[in-house]
């Protein structure tokens, strides 16, 4: 059995989604050079204004068990409240606008969470690819909360954070 580092499996998931994708948007205003650790602040926004909460991110360089460097962010959320049993976590690195789905463009993604009955939630994904850093986070649903017949995307945004970067 071959065991794959976290930081890998992450790695190969974001290359994946932005291979798919790179066509999609050239706007870097994300882009940065992570050296040490950085961190950012956001507030979540939803649409009908049932998911609501912080975020705080720090980014920091891991070295997996290979040798490679690749920028992870923690991604920790505070007073999250969501009508939903869980969503899905999902960082884009570049500008979305207003866009409700989370199905194509340049993102990263960090799994499902459930919040904590105090409203915290934590989980680590992908900061960084092509240059571009994250801009913001984004709470989203998974195939297994969307009826495919009548829903126009597979990933529709629940909730999502501009991210403040601090100097």
């Amino acid at each position: 059995m071959i065991r794959i580092p976290a930081a890998v499996a992450f790695a190969v998931a974001l290359t994946i989604a932005v291979t798919a994708c790179a066509a999609e948007s050239s706007d870097v205003s994300g882009e940065h050079e992570v050296n040490d650790p950085r961190t950012a602040t956001g507030t979540l926004i939803s649409a009908d204004g049932q998911t609501t909460g912080r975020v705080e991110v720090e980014i920091e360089n891991v070295t997996d068990g290979f040798g490679e460097t690749s920028p992870l962010a923690t991604v920790q959320f505070f007073d999250l409240t969501t009508p939903y049993s869980h969503v899905t976590l999902g960082g884009s690195l570049a500008p979305r606008g207003d866009d409700p789905c989370f199905d194509t463009g340049i993102r990263s993604a960090g799994g499902s969470i459930v919040p904590a009955q105090d409203g915290t939630a934590t989980a680590v994904m992908p900061a960084e690819a092509e240059g571009n850093l994250l801009y913001e986070i984004v709470l989203h649903l998974d195939w297994t909360q969307v009826d495919a017949e009548i829903e126009p995307c597979m990933q529709p945004v629940v909730a999502r954070a501009r991210l403040t970067w601090d100097d």
